[in-house]
């Protein structure tokens, strides 16, 4: 049974045809005028991070096309954009949620996200809406700390 969650995706979500990759203004328009400019702030702040690679990669039917960074084949973070949402997704390995958790220079806000993580098999799965400016920079920064660190 699919989660309420999930149903919301899948009709909110046009973008679920493996042979159907949307290009780049038809996703970010599917959001809104809102989510278009936070996620373009999103790529901003991001894009400082050395070596990163940004494309589209399709996620199987439930999830469809969506936006994903990484760097060589370490997958830092993918972002769902849906009509009013945009969400972050990271996946962590347990060891390294737990490192973040207890360390220092992780912002209180970041803590507190990482904090609603779901663990499954050891793997942390991080799902985090980006409604306004400050989620943006804290992740932003927060993905710039993590992409320089094995962690």
């Amino acid at each position: 049974m699919a989660s309420a969650a999930t149903e919301i995706s899948l009709i909110q979500n046009p973008f679920r045809n493996a042979k159907a990759k949307p290009d780049w203004a038809q996703l970010t328009r599917l959001g809104g005028d809102r989510v278009a400019i936070l996620f373009e702030e999103l790529r901003t702040s991001i894009s400082r991070i050395p070596g990163l690679i940004e494309e589209l990669h399709f996620y199987g039917a439930e999830e469809g096309w969506l936006p994903r960074y990484r760097m060589d084949d370490r997958i830092l973070l993918k972002v769902q954009i849906l009509p009013g949402n945009l969400s972050a997704i990271i996946e962590l390995d347990q060891q390294a949620l737990n490192k973040l958790l207890n360390s220092a220079k992780v912002a209180g806000k970041v803590k507190a996200w990482l904090g609603t993580a779901s663990i499954r098999e050891g793997i942390a799965l991080l799902r985090v809406r980006l409604s306004i400016r400050t989620d943006i920079c804290s992740l932003g920064n927060f993905l710039v700390r993590i992409s320089r660190e094995q962690v």
